[in-house]
């Protein structure tokens, strides 16, 4: 209640009442989940978990023997190869895409074939994104991927995680069809079907993990949301715990 006085009156003055709405849970749909450590902070953060896709068996099998602690249902465990999976039945039904592609094709300890890796799944995440245009994409992958050899392949990423609805045919040449997303523009297809997008360097020891360990987030809102992703290539210092938008 609040009173005023006008022309020497006392006027009162009642609030309109506050709307009440319904918040509903907000649903996350995880590939490449390995054995949950992407998944429980997606749990701590609140999301309700639809999905965790994991093709190695040993890795499956620990998703589902920590069932309570993720707070899933075991049977939500899809202990599948991720491009065997149809993903039509969650389109339009996930706010919340998470994703730990294979590092190997990218890591500085190994062969370092980047694209041309037959583990390298970021086409088959790109078509997940695609299928699903969830509301926002949260990817972890290691920091090598940044290394200089590989900034084009990663800008490449970049732009089809902008535009996913321009697919790549299974087998093609990345770099054609790198051409072929370097000519988009917003107006080339709807909000809704676009994303805003950027990637970060975080190190594991500004949050509360006794270890030097870098890796990359790729972070996307869907364009018609209005938000902003990831400042681009800021890295933490030890004592310098930015958030990671803003």
């Amino acid at each position: 209640m609040i009173t005023d006085m006008q022309d020497g009156i006392q006027v009162v003055h009642t609030p309109a009442p506050l709307s009440v709405k319904t918040i509903r849970e907000l649903t996350c749909l995880e590939l490449f989940a390995g054995p949950g450590g992407l998944a429980l902070g997606a749990h701590a953060a609140k999301f309700k978990h639809v999905g965790l896709i994991e093709f190695e068996r040993y890795a499956a099998q620990t998703l589902r023997e920590n069932s309570e602690l993720l707070g899933i249902d075991p049977s939500i465990v899809i202990h599948k190869d991720a491009r065997q999976v149809d993903y039509a039945p969650y389109a339009r039904n996930v706010d919340l895409l998470t994703a730990g592609p294979p590092c190997q094709p990218f890591s500085g300890g190994g062969s370092g074939r980047g694209p041309d890796d037959e583990r390298n799944m970021f086409p088959e995440l790109l078509r997940a994104v695609a299928d699903i245009l969830p509301a926002a994409v949260l990817v972890e992958n290691v920091v090598g991927i940044t290394r200089t050899k590989f900034k084009e392949y990663l800008a490449y990423i970049e732009l089809w995680l902008t535009y996913p609805l321009l697919r790549e045919h299974r087998g093609g040449d990345w770099q054609v069809h790198y051409e072929r997303l370097r000519r988009l523009t917003q107006a080339s297809f709807t909000e809704n079907e676009q994303y805003v997008v950027g990637y970060q360097v975080v190190n594991a020891a500004n949050f509360g993990i006794p270890q030097q360990r870098q890796r990359v987030l790729i972070l996307a809102f869907r364009r018609d949301l209005g938000l902003a992703a990831c400042r681009r290539e800021r890295r933490c210092g030890l004592r310098d715990r930015v958030p990671l938008c803003g």
